[in-house]
Order: structure tokens, then C-alpha cells, then sequence
């Protein structure tokens, strides 16, 4: 692992720790279409389906929410953010917790 990578992952567990995280491609879908401006950004899993894919890409986009397919795997991403089985996406509310974040995954990107 990567430093630029821990970074990422400490900031993701930060934010869920401050109760800045949503996890679950329809939790995190709803949460962009019902309040605007909530999620401020989304990132997805490496292995996430297309479908879940195609579907938070498109909402992430019609609402201008920054939206980013990373590295990290599902399960990864479920040990990260504390959550039990596997996380596809998560999105996160804090703005400055975002830019953050994305920073550190925009790079990892494919």
C-alpha cells in the first residue's frame, strides 16, 4: 500500500468516524436525489457492477456531484468504513472531508 493510498484510507475512516459517510449504492443514490447538496462527493469500488456503476455515475452527474471509480476493492472498502459484508459505494457529506479524499483517489482512478 501505497502512502498516498493510507492517506485515503485514514481520511475515509475519519469521516465515518465523524458520521460523514453513507454507504450503499441506494442509500447513497436517494441521498443525492432528495437532498441536493447533502453528499459532496461519491466513490466507488473497483469491483463495483456496471449496473450500480451506470446507475451512480448517471445520478452523480445530473446532480454535478463529483464521482470517482477507485482502487479499493468492495471488501476493502467495507473494512474501511466499518460496515459488515461488502460496500460498492459510499458517499461522503463533509465538503472538506471530500476534497480530501478525492485528492488522494482521483490519481488512482482508471
Amino acid at each position: 500500500m501505497t502512502p498516498k493510498e493510507q492517506k485515503a484510507y485514514n481520511l475515509i475512516g475519519i469521516a465515518k468516524k465523524a458520521g460523514k459517510v453513507i454507504g450503499g449504492t441506494d442509500m447513497v443514490a436517494d441521498r443525492i436525489r432528495e437532498k441536493r447538496n447533502a453528499v459532496k462527493a461519491v466513490l466507488i469500488s473497483s469491483d463495483a457492477s456496471e449496473n450500480t456503476l451506470k446507475k451512480i455515475i448517471n445520478t452523480a452527474t445530473f446532480y454535478k456531484v463529483p464521482a470517482v471509480k477507485t482502487n479499493i476493492d468492495k471488501a476493502t472498502l467495507a473494512k474501511i468504513t466499518g460496515s459488515m459484508g461488502e460496500r460498492s459505494v459510499i458517499g461522503i457529506t463533509d465538503e472538506g472531508l471530500a476534497k480530501a479524499i478525492m485528492s488522494y483517489v482521483t490519481d488512482e482512478t482508471e
